[in-house]
């Protein structure tokens, strides 16, 4: 692209999907027919009209900008660079309006956010590709190259990333080599139209799996937790210790493949969409546990009052989001939405707390209430603490409410 710009030819429609590799390492640029010298067409100086497409546009394209120049395609860059690191892009709402939004306030997770193992350098490399003011971008090309070859040769250290859940470029090669491959990827898509891209391809990754979990899917270590509360609800109560052994849950609630979450139902279906996976409902034991960890935290990010980037509930849209839109809510293994967006059925039946000790508890077997967990996008903030349960007979089907689920480990 630097000898695009280098021509006064801006692109206007960058994005992962407009990258052909061939032969598995050559990689070229396609599609400049939005693309027109000093970034102006006819058709982009009509009010209201904008050129490329919206998950990559740049702040000054979504507001339909007359003319743009090579800064426009620096942002696209860093969205390919961030997609390349992430498996997702950072911008991306609940419908084309709620995105613009986003894209014009410059609101996303950071990339190392949502993967730990990002080096520090590219992930300021790509925030200064994503400043909403051009002013505030890379100058150039060149520029963004050179800020995103710091620190990449192979002796610099990558910092390691928290286990067990990381989102990763997959690669057979250690993961150091993984993300000098991607930087100098990256430098040479902004250096040439032709360039040598590391052999994740053109495609965003998607998440791995850690341990002996599948991928989607999170390793919960076993341990011991204070099931309960005595400040809740009196179906909290009593609080009593329980021991649950090492398992495997889903990152997300299960989704449809549109993302968003599904919905309307019963504890049957649940079930039965969970063992078509080789997979099962958690227990209500290890849902809570899962949610809280041995401290016993109130929220699943921890003990901090609920925010709208933490949770989906009623006092932020009162409408569901797509699963995993709110990862600064996660919990240090990486479950995402276990406060907010959708309820979710568990295997238990719904019965009063024993104060005995237990070890692994569960009572799938019954012909009552079924027990669902977590917040969701109708209840209050007050209803999103990790110990709040609820029964619904197993029949029943709502639109605030799900599933994730569960399985055991090494299976």
């Amino acid at each position: 692209m630097g000898a695009a710009h280098a021509k006064g030819l801006v692109h206007r429609d960058l994005k992962l999907a407009n990258v052909i590799v061939a032969d598995g390492r050559l990689a070229k640029v396609l599609d400049f027919g939005r693309a027109n010298l000093g970034g102006e067409s006819k058709s982009a100086t009509r009010t209201g009209t904008r050129m490329g497409t919206l998950l990559y546009m740049s702040p000054e394209q979504v507001r339909g900008a007359k003319s743009v120049d090579a800064r426009s395609d620096i942002w696209s860059l860093g969205v390919m660079l961030y997609e390349l690191l992430t498996g997702q892009v950072p911008f991306d709402g609940e419908d084309d309006l709620d995105t613009m939004n986003a894209i014009v306030a410059g609101r996303y997770p950071p990339a190392a956010q949502l993967n730990p193992r990002v080096p520090g350098h590219l992930d300021a490399a790509i925030a200064k590709a994503l400043t909403v003011a051009p002013a505030g971008r890379h100058p150039s090309t060149g520029a963004f190259a050179q800020a995103l070859a710091v620190d990449a040769a192979p002796q610099s250290p990558i910092p390691p990333a928290p286990s067990p859940v990381v989102v990763a470029v997959p690669s057979p090669r250690p993961a150091r080599n993984r993300y000098v491959a991607v930087a100098v990827a990256a430098v040479a898509l902004l250096g040439v139209v032709g360039f040598v891209m590391s052999n994740s391809g053109s495609r965003p990754p998607a998440p791995v799996a850690s341990g002996s979990c599948p991928k989607g899917m999170a390793f919960i270590p076993g341990g011991s937790f204070d099931m309960g509360s005595n400040d809740g609800d009196s179906d909290e109560k009593p609080v009593h210790r329980v021991t649950v052994s090492g398992f495997c849950m889903d990152v997300t609630e299960y989704a449809e493949g549109d993302g968003m979450p599904k919905i309307n139902v019963s504890w049957d279906e649940a079930k039965a969409l969970c063992e078509s996976q080789g997979k099962r409902l958690p227990t209500e034991a290890e849902w809570e546990f899962a949610a809280r960890g041995p401290a016993g935290r109130k929220y699943p990010w921890g003990n901090g009052e609920p925010t709208c980037d933490r949770a989906n509930y009623a006092e932020c849209r009162y409408r569901v989001k797509r699963v995993g839109s709110l990862p600064a809510g996660a919990t240090p293994e990486g479950l995402q939405d276990m406060a907010g967006n959708v309820r979710e059925w568990v295997a238990d039946c719904y019965e009063g707390y024993s104060s005995s000790p237990q070890n692994n508890p569960s009572k799938e077997q019954c012909s009552g209430l079924r027990v669902f967990r977590g917040g969701g996008w109708s209840l209050n903030a007050a209803r999103l603490r990790a110990s709040v349960r609820y029964g619904y007979g197993a029949g029943s089907r709502s639109s605030f409410l799900g599933f994730r689920c569960a399985r055991g480990v090494g299976r």
